[in-house]
């Protein structure tokens, strides 16, 4: 599955790596409705503006 989402076609990717993608996209697929995290610095910085100094 992580070849087919990646379009790694028949290439060969040894085990661990294998592991490590499929949790980074399983990451990057989650949604999380409760607690809105930033996607971006330009979001974290609205969300938490007493957080950011501008000198």
């Amino acid at each position: 599955m992580v070849k087919t989402l990646l379009n790694l076609g028949g290439k060969e990717i040894p085990l661990d790596a294998s592991d490590a993608l499929a949790i980074a996209l399983c990451a990057s697929f989650q949604t999380d409705t409760k607690d809105k995290k930033p996607r971006s610095w330009t979001e974290f910085v609205k969300q938490n503006p007493k957080l950011v100094k501008n000198d």
